[in-house]
């Protein structure tokens, strides 16, 4: 069982690593250095922890490998799963609920795919664990677990979300294909994230005529879905895509973050893990917030707020 005094342990070595990192690149950019993991009700391995699911991540990793030996596109598919939902109404599996009006049909939410995953997942658990597991959490840990087997730093996890029971197309705001670098900053800013959120991200941004977003493609390396730092360097030799791609080097902060990853892959790595915990922890709902549903699809009463 890990105990408490392991959890703070694994987070006060995540905040040192994310201050460690942000002075090196405050240095040459400006930045903020006092970054935090927003992490108030999460905790590492709650269901091992809470003796609701032991075998919790145990079971979500299995499935996720089965998946991704059939399928290695399905990394891309979670990540941006886990990003359209998270920068929503925070991290609270809105982005899994059907319906009419509901955030799937939402325009920016085309192409969204890897639900079945989900939904197969969810069924397992339920079969061991009857309504223990939030789809919250499993879509967390599903898009960790891919991400490693594509070659990303394996990065903890902090679990214990609760599933909302709002998800309404209206309030979709994720960027355009055609935001700008400003816009997205703003945007990004307006959710707790910051310039370097922004600039890993965006190297997770994938192959732009895929409409995925995941780790860098590069079309031209034969390592298709595999974690890399390519994006960097194409947007350095002036051959991004997108028009924030683009922009991205004609910023101080930009093109500086774009130097220093594309020079460091260990740095872009070691901000991989740190972008995603922090943006797995947006808006979560924990405690009695919520509820943990029988099915990702609908919440347990069957109505869904907008």
């Amino acid at each position: 069982m890990v105990s408490k005094r392991d959890s703070w342990s694994i987070l006060v070595t995540l905040i040192l690593l994310q201050a460690y990192g942000s002075l090196l690149i405050a240095a040459r950019a400006q930045v903020p250095t006092n970054r935090t993991l927003r992490l108030s009700g999460l905790v590492l391995h709650h269901y091992k922890v809470h003796n609701t699911c032991r075998y919790a991540e145990v079971f979500i990793k299995h499935l996720v490998t089965k998946a991704w030996n059939k399928d290695r596109s399905i990394t891309p598919a979670l990540l941006r799963l886990a990003y359209s939902d998270c920068m929503v109404t925070g991290c609270d599996a809105s982005i899994l609920l059907d319906g009419e009006g509901s955030e799937k049909e939402a325009p920016q939410n085309s192409g969204l795919r890897a639900f079945e995953l989900i939904d197969g997942i969810k069924r397992v658990l339920e079969v061991y664990c009857p309504r223990a597991v939030s789809c919250a959490d499993i879509l967390q840990l599903a898009a960790r677990d891919a991400a490693g087997l594509a070659g990303a730093p394996k990065y903890p996890v902090f679990t214990g979300r609760r599933d909302g029971f709002r998800s309404n197309l209206k309030l979709v705001d994720l960027p355009s294909p055609s935001v700008t670098w400003d816009e997205a900053l703003a945007y990004f800013r307006s959710r707790g994230l910051d310039v370097l959120d922004l600039g890993t991200l965006l190297g997770t941004a994938g192959s732009r005529t895929s409409n995925e977003s995941t780790v860098y493609l590069n079309p031209t390396s034969g390592s298709n879905n595999s974690f890399q730092s390519s994006y960097f360097d194409h947007v350095l030799k002036n051959r991004g895509v997108l028009r924030i791609d683009q922009q991205m080097i004609t910023t101080m902060d930009g093109i500086r973050i774009a130097n220093e990853f594309a020079n460091g892959f260990e740095d872009f790595r070691r901000y991989f893990a740190l972008g995603m915990a922090r943006l797995g922890s947006l808006g979560v709902l924990t405690g009695k917030e919520g509820e943990i549903r029988n099915s990702c699809r609908r919440t347990n009463s069957g109505k869904v707020l907008k």
